[in-house]
């Protein structure tokens, strides 16, 4: 809901290619949510299965493996995806020399964004998992405003798409 309050603003401030960019950006995010290879909802259900037999002590280690095996999956995603970055900067902005140079960069940030994106979704799962929807509500709620806000204030502090 806050990404589709901002679009005007977004485009406003990074014309219709920068946005295309920007929404072709978060077509690729939207898409390696599927790569996660369901660990969220195993965390989630484990978490509970264990909270409900008082095995606190299970949880840190099973947040622990879920933490190293998303670095290992999101590293490897982030790695492919920095080094095909200037062939998907190609991909997407074909003709437009000022925009390749803006999209490879943003395509640069992504992936080092994707790692965090990736990792941070495991302490949300935990969350879930203890039952404490309203924290992990209030924390994805804050995340996306404060990231539209982020975002905003960086356009209209004159960096564009990057």
């Amino acid at each position: 809901m806050v990404g589709f309050i901002f679009v005007p603003v977004y485009i406003y401030f990074l014309g219709i290619n920068g946005y295309g960019i920007y929404s072709f950006l978060i077509l690729i995010f939207s898409w390696l949510t599927i790569l996660q290879a369901g660990v969220e909802p195993a965390v989630i259900k484990i978490t509970a299965n264990y909270v409900a037999e008082k095995k606190y002590e299970n949880i840190n280690p099973l947040v622990t493996a879920s933490l190293i095996f998303q670095v290992f999956i999101a590293g490897l995603i982030g790695a492919i995806f920095y080094i095909s970055s200037d062939y998907m900067a190609s991909f997407i902005v074909k003709d437009e020399a000022d925009f390749y140079i803006e999209a490879r960069i943003a395509l640069y940030i992504a992936s080092i964004n994707i790692i965090i994106l990736m990792c941070r979704n495991i302490y949300v799962s935990l969350f879930k998992g203890l039952q404490r929807y309203d924290i992990s509500s209030a924390y994805e709620s804050s995340f996306n405003l404060l990231s539209a806000l982020a975002a905003v204030l960086f356009l209209w502090l004159g960096y564009g798409i990057i």
